[in-house]
C-alpha cells in the first residue's frame, strides 16, 4: 500500500541522516586530531618536565581518559538520537495513515517538527562536541593538579551542555509520540464500539 512505501521512506531517512551525521562526527574527530597534534606534542614534551614519576603518569592517564570519555559520550548521544529519530519516523507514518482516514493530525505534526528541530540541534552539538579536545596544560609541577581539574571541568561542563540538548530533543519526540496517542485513542474507541 502507498503508506507502506511511505512509511519505509521515512524510516530511510531517518536511517541516512544518522549515518550521515556519523560520518561528520569521524569527520570532525580527525579534524580535531590533526589540529590539536601539536597541543600534544607539547602536552608529551612538558610531561617529560616534571620530576615526579608518579605525577608523570597519573597525568598521562587522565589526559587519556577524557579523550576516551569525550569519544564515549559523543556515541552514546549519536545512538540516542539515532533512536529518537527512529520514533519519529514512526509516528510521521501513523499520522500519515491516520490522516488518510480523516483523522485530523495537524497537532502532530507540528509536535514532529519541533522534535526533528530539538534533535538537529542536539546533533549539531554532538557534531561540536565530537570535534573537541581536552589537552592538559602543563604550566609547572605546582599547578599541575589545577591544570588538570580545569580540563576535567571543561569536559564536564561541555559534555553537560550537550547532555541537556539530548534531553530537550528527547521530551519533544515524546511530546509528539503522546500526540499521536491521543490523536488515535478516539478512533480506537469508536472501532470498538462497532
Amino acid at each position: 500500500s502507498p503508506t507502506n512505501r511511505v512509511g519505509t521512506t521515512h524510516r530511510l531517512e531517518a536511517k541516512e541522516k544518522f549515518e550521515r551525521a556519523h560520518e561528520e562526527v569521524k569527520k570532525r574527530r580527525e579534524e580535531a586530531k590533526e589540529r590539536v597534534k601539536t597541543s600534544r606534542e607539547e602536552f608529551k614534551d612538558k610531561l617529560e618536565t616534571l620530576k615526579d614519576e608518579r605525577k608523570k603518569q597519573t597525568t598521562q592517564n587522565i589526559d587519556e581518559k577524557l579523550s576516551l570519555m569525550n569519544e564515549k559520550w559523543v556515541n552514546h548521544f549519536n545512538n540516542v538520537l539515532s533512536r529518537l529519530s527512529q520514533i519519529l519516523a514512526k509516528v510521521k507514518d501513523k499520522a500519515l495513515e491516520a490522516s488518510g482516514e480523516g483523522v485530523d493530525v495537524s497537532n502532530v505534526n507540528a509536535q514532529v517538527q519541533e522534535a526533528e528541530a530539538a534533535i538537529t540541534a542536539a546533533g549539531d552539538a554532538v557534531n561540536a562536541q565530537a570535534g573537541k579536545t581536552y589537552v592538559i596544560e602543563i604550566t609547572d609541577e605546582e599547578n599541575l593538579g589545577e591544570n588538570v581539574s580545569e580540563a576535567v571541568h571543561n569536559l564536564r561542563d561541555d559534555l553537560k551542555a550537550v547532555r541537556e540538548k539530548v534531553r530537550l530533543a528527547r521530551e519533544a519526540t515524546h511530546a509528539a509520540v503522546k500526540s499521536l496517542k491521543e490523536v488515535l485513542k478516539p478512533n480506537e474507541e469508536s472501532e470498538e464500539e462497532s
